[in-house]
């Protein structure tokens, strides 16, 4: 967890990143990142799934430039994107906890947008890509993974499409909580 001085307030927003051989690109996106959200107490959980790449070395260079802001967790071995992101939950301490993933399909630009809906009242936000660049065979997959989810959930269709890869924004208290204070209430942007 990020270190706060003593009195300090949390950070409003944490953002949980899962990384997996992002060596060319959590860099930039951390940059960035740290540049847009400088009006917010922010802290960034990068948490590693076993990269085969440069990976660590980028997050702990990462680390050194931002100790205030850059919380770095290494998994053991390669466990998958969504227990990466669980790992990345427990360990942010936000206000908010934005998801999202490190290859910049999730353009850091969004951020402000979600926090904006968020602050509005909802307890989640989702957003969706206007356009997927990955395999057809990973965004089939996706897709029936999205329908899944929503009948699971009970979401209304087809007003938001939850993917694997998504970027979205939580209240941290409600996920710690596993409670919803607005149950199937889904806000989308």
């Amino acid at each position: 967890m990020s270190e706060f001085s003593a009195g300090a307030a949390p950070p409003d927003v944490s953002i949980v990143i899962p990384v997996y051989d992002g060596a060319a690109t959590i860099g930039p996106l951390v940059d960035d990142l740290v540049a847009r959200l400088s009006d917010h107490r922010l802290e960034i959980v990068l948490v590693n799934d076993a990269s085969r790449d440069a990976s660590e070395a980028e997050c702990l260079g990462l680390v050194a430039r931002y100790p205030q802001v850059v919380v770095y967790a290494a998994l053991a071995r390669n466990f998958g994107e969504h227990n990466a992101a669980i790992t990345g939950l427990r360990l942010a301490t936000g206000n908010l906890v934005v998801t999202m993933d490190d290859d910049l399909q999730n353009p850091p630009s969004e951020v402000p947008r979600l926090l904006a809906e968020a602050r509005r009242g909802c307890d989640v936000v989702y957003a969706q890509f206007e356009t997927k660049r990955h395999h057809w065979f990973r965004n089939f997959g996706s897709r029936f993974n999205d329908l899944a989810a929503n009948w699971l959930l009970g979401k209304p269709l087809p007003q938001v499409w939850i993917c694997a890869s998504t970027i979205c924004i939580t209240a941290c208290p409600q996920y710690q909580r596993c409670q919803c204070s607005k149950p199937n209430s889904f806000c989308a942007l």
